[in-house]
């Protein structure tokens, strides 16, 4: 396992619906247990705890030296390109010691298209 330092956030937009919140919730356990990592959490935008902030700050609390967000976003849009950009750069300065950074949204992986031309071919 890799060090516990080293936290990975699963961001998602949030929701009003408490089963929606659950499941993002759940997928970050199920890809903890799978990608052996020490530490990926859920953290929600808007509607949903823990918030991003308070998601970063739960990660230094838990000794995070680095911290990197997975947007699980299929397009870009303005909370990829300037709300969570926003959020970070203050955490950042909060936790100058920590590595904050975000990664490229889940839509824009190539393998994505290759699911998505699989799951259609035979409909």
């Amino acid at each position: 396992m890799k060090n516990s330092s080293q936290w990975i956030l699963l961001v998602s937009h949030g929701s009003r619906l408490k089963t929606a919140n659950d499941a993002m919730v759940d997928l970050a356990q199920l890809l903890q247990q799978k990608l052996n990592k020490p530490k990926i959490i859920a953290a929600f935008l808007d509607l949903a705890s823990p918030s991003i902030p308070e998601a970063i700050d739960q990660a230094v609390a838990g000794q995070a030296l680095s911290i990197k967000l997975f947007l699980y976003f299929l397009v870009e849009g303005r909370h990829s390109q300037e709300d969570i950009p926003k959020i970070v750069a203050l955490k950042q300065k909060q936790y100058p010691s920590v590595k904050i950074e975000i990664s490229p949204i889940f839509g824009s992986h190539p393998d994505l298209m290759k699911t998505l031309v699989e799951m259609l071919k035979d409909n």
